[in-house]
């Protein structure tokens, strides 16, 4: 019985759209619902859906048609002719992604009102990842809409090295960082990578006093590019900064 209702609570949470309405600038996460908890996780300022059009590596035929009228003289009917120009593009397909600044305690918070209400599963599908070191910004992607077939996840086919290189987090104060590791988790639906940057960078702490943003973006082989911007701003719980 206690399995059962687990599963219709985890199954409701995935069907209920979010309409907590930042929940965390109205109470503690210790009074936060379910449904409040999970919106921390994936719509607020720590949480940011975005849309990645990427290559299939195939290409598509685009027609476009002209009319014409002609009439060679006045007492003559009108004479219609249809052209076209065929134009080749490369196939684009639409990918769905979810990146967390996952180092936020207040997401280890909504993990932990998720983890009280039974509902472990939307855990492992929008939950950070289990190493959260002080000293270092750790920022999550995860897929949320696989790219239609044959176009694959953006990391696909890098390895750890080759994937570090094409990710980086930019500052609006013009600092640039790489990370130092990353860590793939999830499997399926949770699949995700979770890139580990300092929180030193060019000799200075990242981010500083003054930044206003920091940007965080991912290119694949292939080119298609990823990019969130992370306002800082908003990232505060009771007035205090949170990242």
């Amino acid at each position: 019985m206690r399995r059962r209702t687990l599963l219709i609570l985890t199954l409701a949470l995935l069907a209920v759209p979010l309409v907590a309405g930042d929940a965390w600038k109205k109470k503690p996460p210790a009074q936060w619902t379910p449904e409040e908890a999970l919106e921390v996780l994936t719509d607020s300022p720590w949480a940011k859906k975005v849309s990645v059009w990427q290559v299939t590596g195939q290409t598509q035929e685009h027609v476009d048609l002209e009319r014409r009228t002609y009439q060679d003289a006045p007492d003559e009917a009108p004479l219609t002719v249809t052209s076209g120009r065929t134009t080749t593009l490369p196939e684009v397909v639409e990918g769905v992604y979810r990146v967390q600044w996952s180092s936020a305690a207040l997401l280890r918070e909504s993990v932990t009102r998720l983890r009280q209400a039974g509902a472990d599963a939307l855990v492992e599908l929008h939950g950070p990842p289990a190493e959260l070191p002080a000293e270092e910004i750790v920022v999550t992607v995860r897929v949320v809409k696989p790219p239609a077939a044959p176009a694959l996840p953006l990391w696909a086919n890098l390895d750890d090295s080759q994937l570090a290189g094409r990710t980086k987090l930019t500052t609006s104060d013009k600092r640039e960082a790489r990370p130092a590791r990353l860590v793939r988790h999830g499997v399926g639906a949770g699949e995700a990578i979770s890139f580990y940057f300092p929180r030193t960078i060019q000799g200075q702490p990242a981010p500083g006093a003054q930044t206003k943003w920091a940007e965080f973006s991912l290119e694949s082989r292939y080119g298609d590019r990823l990019k969130v911007r992370f306002k800082l701003g908003e990232m505060r719980v009771n007035g205090r900064p949170d990242y």
